[in-house]
């Protein structure tokens, strides 16, 4: 179990970077564009991206009239387009790229965390693996499987006593409320985040 877990967490840090390391360097063609064989419009075109096309860049540069060029590599030669319709596709889709990367972190620090509690129950262990909650689970449980809460209440109830209620932020900016009495989650609010 605990070889599987470290081989789980190496492979998932080693995604994290990768998707890091390949988002940086790609461009997406927000127009159809010519691209040149030097960074120059004032040359015959050597080929044309096509809108939406997107391509690794390997090297930039600025003109003389401070204008930016992408180059990147077709058929074993450097070729250059004006970034003036060219975009990295981490600034178009941040969100995205930035919401899969914080899944796979909050995976591995998911991983880490039963790691360091091999004795917790295995439907606990499951539900923190998947991201999950479930009834009865204990706040370092609760913790593991969806982090640190942004806010934390004391309630009372009649007929419940007194009980804590944490407020998580949701996958789509959704709050959730997790209720936490004497023996654990006692209930939760219904949302985008599964719970057992």
């Amino acid at each position: 179990m605990k070889t599987s877990i470290c081989m789980l967490v190496v492979i998932l840090a080693f995604q994290a970077q990768a998707l890091e390391r390949i988002c940086a360097k790609k461009a997406l063609a927000l127009n159809s564009l010519a691209y040149y064989e030097l960074p120059s419009s004032g040359m015959l075109p050597a080929g044309y991206v096509d809108k939406w096309d997107t391509c690794l860049v390997e090297s930039t540069f600025v003109d003389s009239l401070d204008r930016a060029w992408f180059g990147w590599d077709v058929g074993g030669q450097l070729r250059w387009a004006n970034s003036e319709h060219l975009r990295y596709l981490r600034e178009i889709d941040e969100s995205r790229i930035s919401a899969k990367l914080r899944d796979v972190r909050d995976k591995i620090r998911r991983l880490k965390m039963l790691k360091q509690h091999p004795g917790w129950p295995r439907r606990i262990m499951r539900a923190v693996r998947n991201g999950q909650i479930c009834l009865h689970m204990d706040s370092t449980q609760l913790k593991a499987a969806w982090g640190n809460p942004y806010y934390k209440s004391k309630a009372f109830m009649l007929g419940m006593g007194e009980y804590e209620e944490w407020v998580f932020q949701g996958k789509n900016g959704v709050p959730l409320t997790v209720a936490i009495g004497r023996e654990g989650v006692i209930g939760w609010t219904k949302s985008n985040y599964s719970a057992k």
